[in-house]
């Protein structure tokens, strides 16, 4: 009984680093966003907000695009996917990257994906894909070049952006995968910043060196909130073991 109660404390107090850590993040980036700096005009980018990339979208379906404002031509492109331990933050955190690379010339898609632990494993994949599935056929529309196309993310993005990019190269038995790898299309670059590459082991991060508790207790809060119950059909989850 002893066990059981400290396991169940050390949960309690993961999910509460967790959420605390989320909301942290999100709540700074949204004042952020708020501030004269953080206008896309002022930068001399256009935002075109909220487009949905499925049919009959959920409110975390949908990306924005960020562009140069007044630009002529193909540009090159990058799909961006943000991180959050694949349970909490959005595109709206993360509307400095869309500006980032926007003020580099590039065309943006700064995507959401539905967030664990109410949509665990494939919901975030299946959204990724999903995502680059939309810009391969509307990207054109919005100035992308797609034969100059690249992913980028970090954290769970850094995981979601190197599965798809093992999509879009395998074929992989996946039904929602298939798609992309039909698709014929490979990214130029594949940007994996800070990635937690591996779900079903994030203990991993603490075997090189000693961690914080707090950063401990978040990334292995991970595989509980992520993973489904059958978790050996969850491969493309660990894109790093696909790789080796």
């Amino acid at each position: 009984m002893q066990a059981t109660g400290g396991a169940r404390r050390t949960r309690m107090r993961q999910t509460a680093f967790a959420r605390a850590t989320a909301a942290g993040f999100g709540t700074l980036a949204r004042l952020g966003g708020r501030t004269p700096l953080a206008s896309p005009m002022f930068h001399g980018v256009e935002r075109v907000a909220d487009l949905p990339y499925v049919q009959n979208a959920l409110p975390e379906q949908h990306l924005d695009v960020y562009r140069p404002r007044g630009a002529t031509g193909p540009m090159p492109a990058i799909v961006y996917v943000h991180g959050g331990g694949f349970r909490a933050l959005s595109k709206e955190t993360h509307w400095i990257m869309g500006l980032a690379f926007a003020r580099a010339g590039y065309v943006v898609f700064n995507i959401s994906y539905r967030l664990a632990p109410r949509n665990r494993f494939p919901a975030a994949w299946q959204d990724t894909a999903a995502a680059w599935s939309w810009v391969l056929e509307h990207g054109e529309e919005w100035g992308a070049d797609l034969s100059r196309l690249a992913v980028a993310g970090e954290s769970a993005g850094a995981n979601l952006v190197s599965a798809l990019t093992v999509m879009t190269t395998t074929r992989r038995p996946e039904a929602w995968a298939r798609p992309v790898f039909e698709a014929g299309i490979v990214p130029r670059a594949a940007l994996p910043a800070c990635g937690i590459l591996q779900v079903s082991d994030t203990e991993r991060f603490g075997r090189r060196r000693l961690l914080p508790f707090y950063i401990r207790d978040v990334i292995e809060d991970i595989p509980v909130t992520v993973l489904p119950r059958d978790s050996a059909r969850a491969r493309l989850a660990d894109p790093l073991l696909i790789l080796e």
